[in-house]
């Protein structure tokens, strides 16, 4: 008897599928609007003739200046220049190196042991960043990698080089020595 119960009911419930699968597949069919738009002749009274409202005549106020030299608030548009303007700092220009891993580098380095590293832990804190000659360039040690070694060499092209590669902004170039593979912190004060 269970038998045929489940039987009627597997029935009954793909009847009940399909009719609901027929039911969603007529309701997305595409159809015509069936709304129309309002009939002008009922819907708008035709006006005989327009009256317009009277207004009162202007009055001129007599006023002040308040700036004798202004005489309009439009200013005159920039010329389009590609070289720096009067008075304007070009960025310095050229080549320069540090050198890591000195005498007075490594007496810093086991100076530098922090707080931590006397409760146990041995961690280097990072070293000031080297400046790199005149250059507004500063190179030193990453957060949490080791000291850099050997001599990094820093160069900012002339800014009409980067333009002509289609780069608007400062670019340096950080050359690290043959070998090398540490991460460097670089810093850049324009």
């Amino acid at each position: 008897m269970s038998v045929s119960l489940s039987a009627r009911l597997k029935g009954r419930r793909s009847t009940m599928v399909s009719a609901m699968v027929f039911a969603l597949a007529v309701a997305l069919l595409p159809t015509d609007a069936l709304a129309l738009p309002p009939d002008p002749s009922k819907a708008e009274v035709p006006r005989e003739e327009l009256v317009l409202e009277k207004l009162g005549q202007e009055e001129l106020i007599d006023g002040t200046t308040r700036d004798a030299n202004l005489e309009s608030i439009a200013v005159e548009e920039p010329a389009n220049t590609t070289e720096a303007l009067a008075g304007t700092t070009t960025p310095p220009v050229g080549t320069g190196s540090v050198t890591f891993g000195g005498a007075a580098q490594g007496a810093a380095q086991q100076t530098g042991l922090t707080s931590a590293s006397r409760a146990g832990v041995t961690r280097l804190a990072a070293a000031e960043p080297e400046p790199v000659g005149t250059l507004p360039v500063k190179l030193g040690q990453a957060p949490g990698a080791a000291m850099p070694t050997g001599t990094w060499q820093v160069e900012i092209p002339d800014r009409t080089a980067p333009q002509s590669e289609g780069v608007d902004g400062a670019v340096v170039t950080v050359t690290a020595p043959p070998g090398a593979s540490v991460p460097i912190a670089v810093e850049l004060d324009y």
